[in-house]
């Protein structure tokens, strides 16, 4: 009888599924996820064209203005723009129905839109599915996790589909720079990843010390010729396309940072024209940590990257598309390393609210939008109307902004602080030696010899 038992008791227990098999139940779901969230990217990248930054250069490329029509970007817009012009009726041109205040409404024109959008879709796409990898390499059961977190990060359908910057070109290849010699000895396709970013933008220029630092391989001299060789060539490309593009290289690093951005710093001067501020300081001491303190180990360069980017950005005001750089290593690190989903939130929604406050003329292209919808019904304009007064409103000013940064701030430390400390062993060791001199402060201090030689006597 209690065999009988026993067994209808085990008969009507679940199947024990391994995680393989978790993983592969899971998947079909995934996928369809994942599909409709680049579907709706795909949709509302279409819906929003006015942004200023992506009218500008569309329409300075369709015009061939110098500077802007003869850059790389500029050079792409130019060439399905003048295929897209067939499309148009006769003796019309594209600055007669698109400008940075107005966008007349037609399929031909969101066809263009779509088109000139498409690349950035691919680049997010790629940017996914190189991060997939990345978490697959160290825990396989998180990756489609990874792709999940990715695809539906607000960010970066916000900046990169929406406000259409060209930063998601060069902060692709400087991930992938680094995912390659995560999966293993892809260094030289590694470098050559680094150079092209560079050529693009010079800040992929700051994580080339992370290179230097981590690379292992049993040829690692050779590889850290390759590494600087790429990345001395990305720049000399970068200056000889702004050159022909009319622009100084010289006024480039002169008027701007050492990135060629525009980005204002935390300074420690009160010269307005101060480029040197603590961003810049963090960004050289953290630079300094890794090449003296970090583990000659190629998986922890995601780490190293994740931790240069938290300090740089802790100390530093930034335009929306700059944090592009930091996300996928966020996203790395949140599901490969079972970081708490915390951080990745507080950062990416302090952001958000911070974007929303201090770049609501952008979000709405000084009244002709509503986050690059173009405000053509009542309902738009009163939306519109509204976002404006909620972001001139002084408690928002005073105090909503600055709360925003400074939780951006102290999460970004606090985070920094928990990397260095998993990879270098160097706060606990710190607090261990000032602990301990302590104690022998305390028993070697006059007092206490005082003390005892009178207990003695």
């Amino acid at each position: 009888m209690e065999n009988l038992h026993r067994s209808s008791f085990l008969s009507l227990r679940t199947p024990i599924h391994t995680k393989a098999q978790y993983a592969n139940l899971r998947w079909p779901f995934l996928a369809v996820l994942i599909c409709t969230g680049f579907l709706l990217k795909l949709c509302i990248m279409t819906l929003t064209p006015l942004s200023l930054d992506f009218t500008f250069s569309v329409t300075q490329s369709y015009q061939r203005v110098v500077p802007q029509g003869d850059t790389p970007y500029g050079l792409f817009t130019h060439s399905i723009t003048s295929a897209w012009t067939a499309l148009l009726p006769a003796n019309t041109s594209l600055t007669s129905v698109w400008s940075v205040d107005f966008f007349h409404a037609s399929p031909a024109l969101y066809l263009l839109v779509l088109l000139l959008k498409s690349p950035l879709l691919g680049l997010d796409l790629m940017t996914g599915l190189a991060l997939y990898y990345a978490v697959k390499s160290q825990r396989p059961e998180r990756a489609g996790l990874g792709l999940l977190a990715w695809t539906f990060n607000p960010y970066v359908l916000l900046v990169n589909e929406m406000w259409a910057p060209v930063d998601m070109l060069p902060t692709f290849l400087m991930f992938l720079a680094f995912v390659l010699i995560l999966l293993g000895r892809r260094t030289v396709l590694s470098a050559l990843s680094l150079g092209l970013a560079i050529a693009i933008k010079l800040f992929p220029l700051m994580t080339l010390p992370i290179f230097l630092a981590v690379n292992n391989t049993p040829h690692r001299r050779k590889m850290l010729v390759a590494y600087l060789l790429c990345a001395f060539m990305g720049a000399a490309a970068y200056f000889a396309w702004v050159a022909s593009a009319g622009y100084s290289p010289w006024i480039q690093l002169k008027q701007y940072d050492v990135f060629t951005q525009y980005f204002d710093e935390f300074t420690l001067s009160t010269l307005d024209d101060s480029k040197i501020g603590i961003a810049t300081i963090a960004l050289i001491s953290t630079s300094v940590l890794i090449l003296e303190k970090w583990p000659k180990d190629c998986r922890r360069a995601s780490d190293a990257a994740t931790l240069l980017l938290l300090t740089f950005f802790a100390f530093g005001n930034w335009f929306p598309q700059f944090l592009l750089w930091l996300i996928p290593f966020l996203t790395l690190d949140f599901a490969a390393k079972r970081r708490p989903i915390i951080y990745l939130l507080t950062l990416v929604s302090s952001a958000f609210f911070i974007d929303v406050v201090a770049f609501y003329s952008y979000f709405t292209s000084n009244g002709s939008a509503f986050f690059f919808v173009p405000a053509d019904t009542s309902t738009l304009k009163a939306w519109v109307t509204g976002y404006e007064q909620f972001a001139r409103n002084d408690i928002i000013i005073l105090l909503g902004g600055p709360l925003a940064r400074a939780s951006f701030s102290a999460i970004c430390v606090l985070y920094a602080v928990k990397i260095i400390e998993e990879n270098t062993m160097l706060i606990s060791t710190l607090i261990r030696d000032l602990a301990h001199h302590g104690s022998i402060s305390r028993v070697r201090s006059p007092e206490t010899m005082s003390l005892s030689n009178y207990n003695k006597s």
